[in-house]
This record gives C-alpha cells, structure tokens and sequence, in this order.
C-alpha cells in the first residue's frame, strides 16, 4: 500500500511519486504540496499589483496553512485526551470487573477451604473410629493367639502323651514277644527235656547223672559264676566256658542269649555256632530280633553253621525285611524242628 501524506499549507493529499520526484517537499512529518511550493517560490521582486497579489496569497496560505496545522494539533490533543479517557473509562471497567471476579473467587475458596476443613474433620473422626476398631481387632487377635498358644501347649502335651502310650505300647509289644518267645523257648527246652531224658533212657543207668556234679569243680564254679549279678563276670565264664564243646553245657548257656548285656548275648549265639548246638536253633531264631546287630549276625551265622538254613536273611536289612526273614525261620522250625532235633 503507498503511503500517503498532507500538506501542511492547504492540507491535500501528496502522492509519494511527487515526493520523489522532488514535485513536493517534505521536511520530517511537516509536507507541502506542488501547488503551494509554487506559490511560496515565486519570485519576490516581481513589481507590479501581480506580486503583490502573489506574495499575499502566499502569506494567506502560510497562514491558512498554520491554522490547520495549530486545528489538527488541537484535534490531536482532544483525540488523546479522549482516548485517555476512554482507556482510563475501560481500565475502570477492566478493574471493577476484576475486583468482582477475584471476590467470587475468594468466595468460593472460602467456601471451599470451609468444605475442606469440614472434610478434615469427618476423615480425622473416621480415621479416630478406625484406629478403635484396629485397637479391638488387634486385642481380639492378641486373645486368640494367646488361646492358640495355650492349645499348642495342649497339643504339645497330648503329643507327649501320645509318644509315651506309644513307648507304653511298643514296650508291652516286646514284652508280649519276649512271652512269647520265653514259651516257646520253654516248649523247646521240654523237647529238648524230652530228648534228653530219652537218651538217658537209652544209655541206662550206667551212664551216670547229668547234674553238676557230673561236672568238674572248675566247671561247676563257671556254672554257678554265670549266675551272677556282675556283667562282666558272666561274660568272663561265658569265654572261659565257650571252650569247653560240651553238649552237658548247653542248656546253662541258652540263658545267656536272652542276657541285657549284649556281649554276653553275643558270644552265647556265637558259641552255640561253634558247638552246632541244636537244641538252641529255637534260640538263636528268636535272637535274630535283637536289637544290636553284631548280635543279630552271630545269632544268623550260628544258625547257618548248626542248619545250614539261609532264609535270606540279612541282620543289615529294614526291620520289615528281618521281620520277614524271621518268620520263615519260625515256619521252618514250626514243621521240621522235632525232625531235625531227633536227626
């Protein structure tokens, strides 16, 4: 768009193509038209009434010219006093409105501070109820656990008890088997009875006693140490005895497989192995069950020595499996014992 001035003397539009083209003069924001350019360089020494003509009307446009200029000055000034005022008017307007929205601004965060406090209050009075309730529950739990404690104890007991029925009943189970086992040693021991009376039937009156004092006093001595209250002295007869291979000597050594000194057990099922006793089989099959095994292997290679019977017996193996083992030695010697001690 081409910019466009006034002049100062007659105020009409000057193009800017006469400015450049020197037509008009412009001095800062103050323009004069070609026209009045003319007119104020018009020579001055021109006599006659046409210069005089001239030079009045050019003092008129001077003064024209100034007059517009001193109105649009005034114009100006009216125009930014009313601008002022419109602005001062607005800014007015823009404050008050200003002023009201930050009133209802207040207001609402007043309502709402209000609002939040009045929220703080039931959430602490909340809060307050629920730290009672965790109270109770937290006693209530205290209580249980302490009843639960108390029936741990109870439990703790009742197991103890129950441990030593079971002890009770296991002891009872041995004794039962330790009757049974004494029995049937006593059934064996009158076979055995039998077998011997037999045979002193047989040899007659000629062969004398079986009593002990058939026996020599050193023997009767060992006889009568194998009775004593003294472990380690019935062990000490039991070697010195264990040499002597006489079959008179058998039934005062069965005894000892039944001893609560195991090496007294263990060399009695050791020396009945040695002697291929018979009559101790029924014996030496009972201990098969005893508790230490070093006991148990004599008794097996005792066995093994007098039967030449296996079984597949094992005294390392599961009790179940010696279980087992034993009670097909106990079938065999059921069904061929008398047989075998009449052989």
């Amino acid at each position: 768009m081409a910019e466009l001035h006034f002049c100062n003397v007659c105020d009409a539009s000057v193009p800017l193509a006469d400015i450049e083209s020197g037509a008009a003069q412009r001095a800062g924001d103050r323009c004069i038209c070609p026209g009045c350019l003319e007119l104020l360089e018009s020579p001055t020494g021109n006599s006659g009434p046409m210069g005089w003509i001239g030079t009045v009307i050019a003092l008129m446009a001077v003064v024209a010219a100034v007059w517009v200029w001193w109105n649009h000055s005034e114009k100006q000034e009216a125009f930014r006093l009313e601008m002022q005022a419109a602005f001062s008017d607005q800014r007015d307007s823009f404050k008050d409105r200003l002023d009201s929205k930050l009133d209802e601004i207040r207001q609402e965060l007043d309502q709402e501070s209000r609002l939040t406090s009045t929220q703080l209050g039931q959430i602490s009075d909340r809060l307050a109820l629920l730290g009672q309730d965790a109270e109770k529950q937290f006693e209530e739990l205290r209580t249980q656990t302490d009843q639960f404690a108390q029936f741990a104890l109870e439990i703790e007991s009742l197991g103890k008890r129950i441990g030593q029925a079971e002890a009770s009943l296991q002891v009872l189970g041995e004794r039962q088997r330790e009757q049974r086992g004494s029995q049937e040693t006593l059934r064996d021991q009158l076979d055995l009875l039998s077998v011997q009376m037999r045979e002193m039937a047989e040899r007659g009156p000629a062969d004398g006693g079986a009593g002990e004092e058939a026996f020599q006093p050193k023997i009767t001595a060992l006889l009568r140490q194998l009775q004593s209250d003294d472990q380690d002295d019935r062990l000490d007869a039991l070697e010195k005895l264990s040499g002597q291979n006489d079959d008179r000597l058998v039934p005062h050594l069965i005894p000892l497989l039944t001893d609560p000194y195991e090496f007294n057990r263990f060399y009695a099922a050791k020396t009945m192995g040695d002697w291929r006793a018979k009559a101790s089989v029924p014996h030496l099959i009972e201990s098969l069950l005893d508790e230490i095994s070093f006991v148990r292997q004599a008794a097996a290679q005792s066995l093994r020595q007098i039967t030449a019977q296996k079984f597949g017996y094992d005294y390392q193996a599961e009790e179940a499996d010696r279980q087992k083992a034993y009670e097909s030695w106990k079938t065999w010697w059921t069904t061929n014992g008398k047989t075998f001690l009449g052989s």
